[in-house]
């Protein structure tokens, strides 16, 4: 949104090594106030806690300060250097509270484990906002309630241009319900790449009050743990608030996870993606890879009651699956339309079709309903896709009622029976026209 001034040079850079502040790296006695002397007297000037190997114990009594422009912590490697954080807040704070100035940026956070207390709670492993360009690798972050990472807007300004690398975030999120939060203002054109193993419940990737994220890049791997019930996605926007304008867009994902069963009968996986505003300024549109395999529990695929417009082009497994079989040589997937319901013909479908980018969408027509199908989708594009209904097998016949804004090519509809045909129908959107041109191909039995 606005450009950082990369070419100002920051103030000489303070190293600050707490061993030599004797600082205990046994992780027996509390450093906090050592590192915190530190801080203060180093004040607004650039500066780096460098730690040596060994574990370090903070926030028994307070938190470290927030960290300032081109402020920030090196470990000697996430294997080496251990924090175990054992107060209330937030583990590192990176939130620059004053007035936004786009020429000062963040510092680095790198090679650290900061251990949280694995239980319930609001404790955060970073906590981050306000400053551009922050630079965040080689970091565990294990067993934090309130969440992994959680970024803010404070002050009316953005956290962009943010680099997470080389992230293992295990089990954080048991109170929030995230391992990465976004609230309001803009986190645009970053990248996150991530090992996560979260449970049930527990989203991934969650937007909230306003956030937007554009233009970013997600590459996530790890077990998503299943349960008896599971409410839990990989991307959450605006879930619990049906007024909710966040939103995610022209993003880059390479998600391939794993849906585990770590207990009997728990074998309900995360969604992929779940929109819980009815504002259709809530969207979500992306490109890649987005895959969550069975392992034991089943993914749940899209949830998205209220039709918000969420667009997604690439590869992805629906919870019937989609994997190649022996004899296949090739397969080219490309817009691929999510089926919220296995493979559309196994259950009775909500009987609104709303079109993202896609070739196919499947669904079951419910026996004796008039299906009232809402054609909607992400604004200013040409869509084409194919719509496959399947009649039910036995009962009263279905009918269905279709947008004012369809024209019939050739003039022939559909009629439905309940004879368990599946017929085909060709869709075309003209964005200028506001128009979907539809043609009836047939059925077959």
């Amino acid at each position: 949104m606005v450009a950082i001034a990369y070419g100002t040079l920051p103030p000489a850079l303070q190293v600050i090594y707490v061993n030599d502040l004797n600082a205990d790296y046994t992780g027996n006695v509390d450093c906090t106030a050592v590192i915190r002397a530190a801080q203060a007297a180093a004040g607004t000037d650039p500066y780096k806690l460098v730690f040596g190997v060994g574990s370090y114990l903070i926030g028994t009594s307070e938190d470290l300060l927030p960290f300032g422009p081109n402020q920030g912590v090196a470990g000697m490697g996430r294997a080496y250097t251990n924090i175990t954080y054992a107060g209330s807040g937030s583990c590192l704070s990176t939130l620059y509270t004053d007035t936004f100035n786009d020429s000062l940026t963040a510092g680095e956070i790198t090679g650290l484990t900061l251990t949280g207390p694995y239980s319930d709670g609001s404790q955060v492993g970073i906590t981050f906002g306000n400053l551009q360009a922050a630079l965040v690798d080689d970091i565990g972050i294990y067993g934090f309630p309130g969440g992994a990472a959680v970024g803010t807007d404070s002050g009316g300004g953005w956290a962009e241009q943010g680099t997470w690398t080389r992230i293992v975030a295990v089990f954080c999120g048991a109170t929030s319900g995230f391992v990465f939060g976004f609230s309001g203002g803009s986190f645009d054109y970053s990248i996150l790449d991530a090992v996560v193993v979260a449970a049930a419940n527990v989203d991934v990737i969650s937007l909230s009050d306003g956030a937007n994220l554009q233009g970013r890049q997600f590459a996530l791997r790890g077990n998503l743990q299943g349960g008896v019930s599971n409410t839990g996605a990989i991307v959450a926007i605006d879930r619990g608030n049906a007024d909710g304008t966040s939103f995610l867009s022209n993003a880059t994902f390479a998600v391939s996870m794993e849906a585990n069963a770590p207990g009997d009968g728990d074998t309900v996986g995360h969604y992929l993606l779940w929109m819980g505003s009815a504002n259709p300024v809530s969207q979500f549109n992306a490109t890649g890879v987005l895959n969550l395999d069975n392992a034991g529990a089943a993914s749940q695929g899209v949830y998205n009651p209220d039709f918000c417009p969420a667009a997604f082009s690439g590869i992805t497994l629906d919870p019937a699956g989609g994997a190649m079989t022996a004899g296949d040589a090739l397969a080219v997937m490309g817009g691929t339309c999510w089926t919220p319901f296995g493979d559309g013909f196994t259950s009775p479908y909500e009987l609104n079709i709303y079109w993202q980018f896609g070739d196919v969408q499947t669904a079951l027509l419910a026996a004796g309903a008039n299906g009232t199908f809402t054609f909607n989708g992400a604004s200013g594009f040409i869509k084409r896709c194919t719509l496959l209904l399947k009649e039910p097998s036995s009962g009263t016949a279905p009918t269905a009622s279709w947008p004012a804004n369809a024209v019939w090519l050739g003039g022939t509809t559909p009629t439905f029976a309940s004879s368990g045909r599946i017929h085909e129908i060709t869709c075309k959107y003209l964005p200028a026209e506001t128009t979907w041109l539809l043609k009836y191909e047939g059925n077959y039995a």
